[in-house]
Parts: C-alpha cells; sequence; structure tokens
C-alpha cells in the first residue's frame, strides 16, 4: 500500500491528483445539490482536503483546502433554495478550518511515513555493525532462488569474532562493540563501495 501511493510512479500519482480533483468537485456538488452550506453535507469537503494530504502533503493538502473552500465560497448559497447568500465569515472561517486540517493532515502523514521508513531500515540493520541483517539476507536469498536478486557479483562474507566471549569478559560490551565497529571499518576499507 505504501508504495502504491507514496512511491514516485507517475501514473500512479496522475490517478491520485484526478481523483482528488474529482472529490473535490463531488463536495461542491454534493452540497450544492443537497441545499447549500446550511446543511450537514458541507463536511464532505473534508474527504479530498484529508486525501491530498496524505497523499502528496501539507502543501497540497492546502491546496485542495483552498479549492474546495472557494468552491463553498461566496457564490456557494447559504440555503440553494431561497438563494440566501452566506455571510462572508461563513466562507473564510470555513476555509480556514479547512487549510489547517489539509496543512495538519500533511504533517502527520509526513511524519508517519518517515517514522515507517525509519522502521524499516531499523528491521534490516544489525545494530552493532550497521550492516545489513539476517532478515535481509534471508530476502536476498529468497531474491536469488527466484531468480530476481541480480546475482551478478554477489557474495556472502561471514566474519565470527571466536574471542568475543573473552573480550567481553576482560574488556566490556562496550570494547566489544568497538572492536565490532573496527572490523566492519576496516573490511568497507578494504574494498570501498562494494560492502553493503
Amino acid at each position: 500500500w505504501e508504495e502504491l501511493w507514496w512511491g514516485r510512479g507517475s501514473r500512479t500519482r496522475l490517478a491520485a491528483a484526478l481523483l482528488t480533483a474529482a472529490l473535490v468537485l463531488g463536495s461542491v456538488a454534493l452540497v450544492y445539490f443537497t441545499g447549500g452550506t446550511r446543511y450537514v453535507f458541507a463536511h464532505s469537503a473534508y474527504l479530498p482536503i484529508v486525501f491530498a494530504g496524505v497523499i502528496f502533503g501539507p502543501l497540497a493538502g492546502a491546496a485542495t483546502a483552498l479549492a474546495v473552500g472557494i468552491g463553498l465560497g461566496p457564490w456557494m448559497p447559504l440555503e440553494t433554495g431561497t438563494q440566501l447568500a452566506q455571510p462572508l465569515s461563513n466562507w473564510l472561517i470555513r476555509c480556514a478550518f479547512f487549510v489547517t486540517t489539509g496543512v495538519l493532515t500533511g504533517l502527520l502523514a509526513l511524519r508517519l511515513r518517515e517514522s515507517s521508513e525509519q522502521q524499516a531500515r531499523l528491521h534490516s540493520l544489525d545494530q552493532a555493525t550497521g550492516l545489513p541483517n539476517r532478515t535481509v539476507l534471508e530476502q536476498r536469498v529468497e531474491a536469488l532462488q527466484a531468480g530476481t536478486g541480480g546475482a551478478e557479483g554477489w557474495c556472502l562474507l561471514m566474519l565470527r569474532l571466536n574471542t568475543l566471549g573473552r573480550v567481553i569478559e576482560t574488556l566490556g560490551a562496550a570494547q566489544a562493540q568497538l572492536l565490532w565497529e573496527q572490523v566492519v571499518q576496516r573490511v568497507r576499507e578494504s574494498h570501498p563501495g562494494r560492502i553493503e
């Protein structure tokens, strides 16, 4: 789901933009044909605002909110049956609420996205060495077995420090951690650009 909407595919983003526009037009039409801004259907405007904020971020949420706010603006009657105009303050305040909702939704979606990406990184790296962990190894081996892993130039290097237990007993866990970090650094330096 995350890749479908948050990915960079131009077709998906175009479809989401078209859906946002359709939701804006639909909510404005719904408000008009159900009697005007006096009635509850004015709240349908939050659907495209929240959708745009989640999919495209806070700026798009604010822009969609402005579009809906203008659509429900001064030419939208308070009540369509009598063509009673709404006061200027009504639609300005409504528009301010719409923009606030769009921006906050977009910011929350960005934060959620960043947190999700950070969790994925933490899940795939060994905390002691910063190298890919067993989960990544299993995924890559499965990809190689399925023929989608791009096996060209790929090899597996496994390191084991036989005396690590003695280092921990003698010097403590912090020094053992430092030893691992130095080993990883030296391996990376000996093969620059080739060790993930």
